[in-house]
């Protein structure tokens, strides 16, 4: 049962006291036990007198006196040492140990820092990938894509190099630690953000790509569809050029002319596109049917405000005279209050 109690003494560490002094007890015991055990040994003089005068006691003194000083040098120089030191001290049971985190350096956000690194990384990577494909399949259109993944690799970079600087040596003071890891967090977040802002685009070339036909077919229809709003359209904006003054229809006066130039750039988007089907060059469909699309949906946004603003003015005269009467019976009240 003693070998447990004997295992934890040795695995405790020792005072700084008990340490420091432990060098100049174990020199004099030495000392003393070299001194006495000379003097034990010493078989004395061959005729057999006791004694052996101050020369057996010589050697033994100057043993002690040569220990005693190489110990108390040993202690004052490890006590100079321990008092003057400008490091922090090392210690095993719980004290501060080097690459220890700063004051401020949040565990919970040095981690996301480092997950977001990663998580961004893959992305930018497999934005990279699909890149090279977009380039290759549908050329110019692919351009604000090449764009983006770029923003996004030297953010990502930017980040990488904060994330270094960080890992090599820590700041003088938590705050300035924070601020770095602030800093990749943001960056990873705008590289996300502008790969995020692009995906939906890439994501429907692509789907016009795999679909080219149907999709020619459906914004065929959209077109269509389009261009039969067009004629009640121009009669709304002329009847509000007639029966308004300019400054209640300036919003949309111009609306009408925008629309039809954005219809006609359809329609030459929309013939490619046929053409390009119609050979089986699907990624160039791709590309003009985006562009038609496009085109299309500029052209309903003019024409609903044309007719939103038709409408809302109509709206307005049925109101005026209700409103006008109203005002009226006011203006008969008030005059009676001051007669």
């Amino acid at each position: 049962m003693t070998a447990p109690a004997s295992r934890d003494r040795s695995c405790r560490p020792s005072t700084p006291g008990r340490f420091l002094l432990a060098g100049p007890v174990a020199w004099y015991g030495l000392a003393l036990s070299t001194a006495y055990g000379a003097r034990a040994g010493d078989p004395g003089p061959a005729d057999g007198s006791v004694g052996g005068g101050t020369d057996s006691l010589a050697v033994p003194l100057a043993v002690v006196a040569v220990v005693l000083a190489v110990a108390a040098f040993t202690w004052a120089r490890r006590r100079r040492r321990t008092t003057t030191r400008t490091t922090p001290a090392v210690t095993v049971w719980g004290g501060p140990h080097p690459g220890a985190a700063e004051p401020g350096m949040s565990p919970a956000l040095d981690a996301r820092s480092r997950a977001d690194l990663v998580d961004t990384d893959d992305a930018v990577r497999t934005s990279e990938e699909e890149l090279d494909f977009a380039v290759a399949r549908h050329g110019q259109a692919a351009v604000p894509f090449t764009e983006a993944v770029a923003y996004a690799r030297a953010e990502l970079a930017r980040a990488f190099r904060s994330r270094q600087r960080l890992d090599d040596a820590f700041p003088e003071d938590g705050a300035e630690g924070r601020r770095v890891l602030d800093e990749i967090i943001r960056r990873c977040a705008d590289a996300n953000a502008r790969l995020d802002a692009v995906s939906g685009d890439f994501d429907r070339l692509r789907a016009l790509e795999r679909e080219a036909p149907e999709a020619v077919a459906g914004a065929e229809a959209a077109f269509r569809d389009l261009l039969d709003r067009m004629p009640a359209a121009e009669a709304a904006l002329d009847g509000m050029r007639e029966r308004y003054a300019p400054s209640a229809y300036a919003p949309v006066a111009g609306s009408i002319g925008q629309a039809q130039d954005r219809l006609v750039f359809a329609t030459s988007s929309l013939n490619q596109a046929r053409q390009a089907v119609d050979a089986g060059r699907h990624p160039e469909a791709a590309v003009h049917l985006r562009a038609a699309e496009g085109a299309v949906t500029q052209a309903r946004v003019l024409v609903d405000g044309v007719e939103r603003r038709a409408a809302e003015l109509a709206e307005a005269a049925e109101r005026l005279p209700d409103a006008l009467t109203g005002a009226e019976t006011d203006l008969t009240d008030a005059g009676a209050l001051l007669k």
